[in-house]
């Protein structure tokens, strides 16, 4: 065992690291125990660097296998985020309690809610039933949406479907459910309304046979992050849609997740020497007096090239293994965009940076401009201290390079609509 503010050598010529390092003996299975006051075992550590114990707690995140379960967690569906409902109308035959008149679109249910980013929904209205006084009249039935707190019945129709009234007066009918899947690309407010509209007759939406039911229903619902397959902005359960924005040839937009490794990774002194090619990727000062202030360059020219032009980028992220830092408690990411290897010349100005801890594998949400700067023809994503070559010693450590074990090694992910 060693406690030490800084690395290095005992009187025996054994190296020890800086801080608190526990080494097991050779043979031994058991390096650290943790016992309660009655002398039960309830934490340690093995020579293999296995961890039991009781609860984990992590302030900012806990990694499974290279994967952030906070992001993971984040993925997963949220299920029904909102709903409301036109109860059962005592007295009445239903719903509007006088019937909406020939030619009257009328708006009777809506729902606002604040989406999120980067989330698949779910807008949906059950069965229910209607009926009209007029023999060979029709009703259209619609959710129309707009990205404000309010809705009016001219809004963007979802979903819609069409119901003919063909055989007697006062003709009953059930309108098919309405159910629109969609994506939603930025955080906004949006409004779902249910609008009914007649051609020839009067409309009602009708009481249900058990009182304690209701008429109409409007469902939101949360499916999860998009990303894990294709979605498609145009998905509906029939009738007429309107899809705004880009589209497909197929008439709907699509949302891909592209993951990319990097070709290679290449690190340098402060000379400009190449120090190793797909190896450990340092940033900042190395331990070894006159190397200097270190940086390493990621090859994604082909994320450019995978991307369709003139694609939406809705977000990235950056995964990257700190496998050690001058401090302890882990260093500060620097990140550039460079369109030509080890060209200081092509370097842009510090794009991001961020906390990662010593030991860490974290994934990083990227700032939207590095994104666009890759798209636009720099197809290296750079490490270094900030400013460029600085000293400070926040910014000094090593990280896992793209040899190696596909858990650990860079990861960009890129989420994209076309």
């Amino acid at each position: 065992m060693s406690i030490a503010g800084l690395a290095g050598t005992d009187y025996f010529s054994n190296s020890f690291p800086e801080g608190v390092c526990v080494a097991g003996l050779t043979g031994g299975t058991n390096v650290v125990t943790v016992k309660d006051a009655n002398g039960n075992v309830v934490a340690g550590i093995d020579g293999d660097g296995n961890v039991s114990g009781q609860t984990v707690t992590g302030g900012m995140d806990v990694i499974a296998g290279g994967q952030s379960v906070t992001a993971a967690l984040a993925e997963l569906p949220q299920g029904i985020i909102d709903r409301g409902w036109i109860p059962y109308q005592s007295g009445h035959a239903g719903y509007p309690t006088t019937p909406i008149a020939a030619g009257t679109p009328t708006g009777v249910l809506a729902l606002t809610e604040n989406l999120q980013a980067g989330r698949v929904y779910s807008i949906r209205c059950p069965s229910f039933r209607v009926i009209s006084d007029t023999a060979g009249a029709y009703a259209r039935f619609a959710i129309v949406t707009n990205t404000a707190s309010t809705a009016t019945v001219s809004s963007t129709s979802f979903v819609e479907h069409y119901v003919v009234f063909d055989v007697t007066a006062a003709d009953e009918r059930t309108c098919p459910s309405l159910e629109r899947v969609f994506t939603n690309a930025t955080a906004q407010t949006q409004t779902f309304m249910l609008v009914l509209t007649s051609t020839g007759g009067t409309v009602q939406i009708l009481n249900p046979a058990d009182s304690g039911g209701r008429c109409a229903m409007l469902v939101l619902e949360d499916l999860g992050a998009y990303g894990s397959g294709d979605e498609y902005s145009g998905g509906n359960s029939g009738g007429v849609v309107q899809v705004t924005g880009a589209t497909t040839a197929g008439g709907a937009t699509v949302t891909h997740t592209s993951t990319f490794y990097p070709a290679t990774s290449k690190s340098y002194y402060q000379s400009g020497t190449l120090r190793n090619t797909n190896n450990t990727m340092f940033q900042g000062l190395d331990a070894v007096p006159g190397d200097g202030s270190l940086y390493s360059y990621m090859d994604f020219s082909a994320v450019a090239a995978a991307i369709t032009a003139g694609a939406t980028i809705n977000w990235a992220t950056l995964r990257l293994y700190c496998q050690s830092s001058y401090y302890s408690a882990g260093m500060t990411v620097g990140l550039y965009t460079a369109s030509t290897l080890n060209d200081i010349n092509t370097l842009s100005a510090i794009t991001d940076q961020w906390l990662i801890g010593e030991g860490q594998v974290l994934t990083h949400t990227l700032a939207p401009a590095i994104l666009a700067a890759v798209m636009g023809g720099d197809s290296y994503l750079v490490l270094g201290a900030n400013p460029w070559q600085g000293t400070s010693l926040q910014y000094s450590g090593y990280f896992y390079g793209a040899a190696g074990a596909a858990a650990y090694s860079p990861l960009l992910t890129v989420n994209w609509t076309y």
